[in-house]
């Protein structure tokens, strides 16, 4: 005989579940524009991102609850350890305490109520300073407006619940004064309210009510530009230059002592920490991410240490060089352009220009990171001191996952233009053409095969975005990317070829890389791969080379978008861009942007690499 309470439980994570999921698909439908908002604590450009990488471990929740009574804690625990940055920590600690009282028995209300009360809690704990205006405010409201529910949930809940927590991120605005001065609201309260406006529409017709309206405030607060400029991201990080996200996860016995933990929180700009099981989860904003590794050894095993950048640091360097670009503050248009992370792109300017990027992977020694979190002086550090460092492809199901997300945000006129990757370089083409035919949507994307990456991609890219904002025809738009990758060009000078050669990336030059070791080539992207353009003495006389070529190819041109890419010789770079600016002064519309190499690309050339990707417009 069926046990009556486990057969009610069950039937309420049934519910539960399908809410879960729905909360998941609604964030991932709106990840870039949530990015797009993202100004507080740090305006890094991540917090769809992380949200959305937070909870996909819900995806793979059980559909039917163990007999053990640890599973809803287990699930818990994978998305913890799964949390991404400031906002991933909060809302995985949030979300821990909802499904953990799923274990319990009892009717749905009071569950809800116990979970959101102890989520809400643990959330506050995670965090040094709480602050209002943030993802914690609308945890507040939704736990106050649960609170204020009889049993049974009575009909339109949903809609009430939703009214209550959505005046709460439209209050955060007033709340922080970044928020105030960037004219946005919160981006981890919005994401918040996205995922619960799914969940409680898919709970309100589980348990056979009207799903809510759908609500017109969230697309509006999603449409809304921050004024960066006027608060001016050089004026963010005045004091802290460099600053990096690092996520921390270390493995440790007993609980971690509040001293050290205080001590730390003394020495970095921003940190949030969770413990699950044995682990413990750090997020936080440094200007010495090696230190905070010295640091962490001694405290337990470091499991995990993955750092990104904080893009808006090159923002404010690479605005000195011209006026924006046309396609800058990108608008509107029937064609969404994606590529990948091998192009030199960095999230502020994809973000700039409206473009999409889905992320290769690149493995330092023992340790596997994605292309944008990789540290690139770590990256050229363990270069130089021999450790083996390889790209990796992403996963089938990962570029899928990309494309249906996308997919699911296109108005019935749009297309998608994946500007890709050179075959000789990754995989980029094979899995968008696998993926969208897996997901039947073929006629929706036009795939275009640049047989570059690094500069050059990323040049191809942002052509179309700019295009995209004034054209309507595919034919049209097809010859102008065509037309643009005829014209584009990269001249990237390398101190060695011997990272190419190992990398099994330089086709017909492999028969030279023994002769020309000594020697610095200039390389760029033909057909087959790398093409030799020039073997030059020393670096000097290969940026002279590049300054005559481009004095002599573009010189006649009335739009050009430059990019100037660095990985470890900033000074060098900076240097070269003021020399374009000379030498391109006439042109009429002008825009030379200093990048970092790709990680990707930086893997195969090597530390000590600059590079210049020039193209009409």
């Amino acid at each position: 005989m069926t046990d009556p309470m486990e057969a009610g439980r069950e039937a309420r994570w049934s519910l539960i579940r399908d809410a879960l999921s729905e909360g998941v698909r609604s964030l991932a439908s709106t990840r870039e524009r949530l990015d797009a908002i993202n100004v507080f604590p740090v305006p890094d450009g991540d917090t769809g991102s992380n949200l959305v990488d937070t909870v996909r471990v819900l995806e793979r929740a059980p559909l039917h609850p163990a007999k053990d009574p640890a599973w809803a804690s287990e699930i818990s625990q994978s998305l913890l350890l799964g949390s991404r940055g400031n906002s991933g920590i909060l809302f995985a600690s949030f979300l821990s305490g909802i499904i953990e009282a799923q274990a319990d028995a009892g009717d749905l209300l009071p569950i809800l109520k116990k979970g959101v009360k102890e989520g809400r809690k643990r959330a506050y704990e995670a965090v040094a300073v709480p602050l209002p205006g943030t993802i914690l405010t609308a945890m507040d409201a939704l736990e106050d407006a649960l609170g204020s529910l009889a049993d049974p949930l009575p009909g339109g809940f949903a809609q009430r619940l939703l009214g209550s927590l959505e005046a709460a991120v439209d209050g955060t605005t007033m709340q922080l004064e970044t928020l105030t001065r960037a004219g946005v609201v919160d981006a981890g309260a919005l994401g918040l309210c996205i995922f619960i406006d799914g969940f409680l529409r898919r709970l309100a017709v589980g348990l056979g009510q009207n799903a809510p309206e759908k609500s017109a405030r969230i697309e509006t607060w999603l449409s809304r530009v921050p004024r960066l400029p006027a608060i001016g991201a050089a004026a963010l990080w005045e004091e802290t230059p460099g600053v990096r996200c690092v996520d921390l996860l270390l493995r440790m016995a007993g609980e971690p002592d509040r001293q050290w933990i205080q001590a730390l929180e003394q020495s970095v700009t921003s940190l949030e920490w969770t413990r699950a099981g044995e682990f413990l989860k750090i997020h936080l904003h440094t200007a010495m991410p090696d230190l905070i590794r010295e640091w962490a050894v001694g405290k337990g095993t470091i499991v995990g240490f993955r750092t990104s950048g904080v893009e808006s640091v090159l923002e404010a360097r690479s605005d000195r060089f011209g006026p924006m670009a046309p396609g800058s503050g990108h608008v509107r248009s029937r064609f969404r352009i994606i590529t990948d992370s091998s192009a030199s792109l960095p999230l502020w300017l994809a973000r700039r220009e409206g473009i999409r990027l889905f992320c290769n992977y690149v493995r330092l020694g023992d340790e596997l990171l994605r292309d944008d979190q990789v540290d690139p002086s770590v990256l050229y550090r363990k270069m130089k001191e021999g450790i083996r460092c390889t790209t990796a492809r992403p996963s089938a199901g990962e570029v899928r996952r990309f494309l249906e997300d996308l997919a699911s945000t296109l108005e019935p006129d749009e297309l998608l233009l994946y500007i890709g990757v050179g075959p000789r370089y990754a995989a980029g083409i094979e899995l968008i053409e696998g993926a969208s035919r897996t997901l039947g949507i073929e006629d929706r994307i036009h795939v275009f095969d640049t047989h570059a990456a690094s500069g050059q991609l990323a040049a191809v890219a942002m052509a179309a975005a700019w295009k995209s904002g004034t054209c309507e025809d595919l034919a049209e738009m097809i010859r102008y990317v065509e037309d643009r990758m005829a014209l584009v060009r990269e001249y990237l000078v390398l101190d060695t070829l011997e990272h190419l050669a190992r990398g099994g990336r330089i086709g017909r030059l492999t028969a030279l890389a023994g002769g020309l070791l000594s020697m610095k080539p200039v390389v760029g992207h033909g057909e087959d791969g790398p093409r030799k353009l020039a073997v030059v003495r020393s670096r000097e006389e290969g940026i002279d080379f590049i300054l005559d070529d481009i004095r002599k190819s573009f010189l006649g041109c009335k739009e050009l978008q430059v990019l100037v890419e660095e990985t470890d010789s900033c000074i060098i770079s900076d240097s070269i861009a003021e020399k374009l600016k000379m030498i391109l002064g006439n042109v009429d519309r002008l825009e030379i942007l200093i990048v970092p190499l790709s990680a990707s690309a930086g893997v195969h050339m090597g530390p000590g690499t600059l590079g210049v990707a020039i193209v009409p417009l």
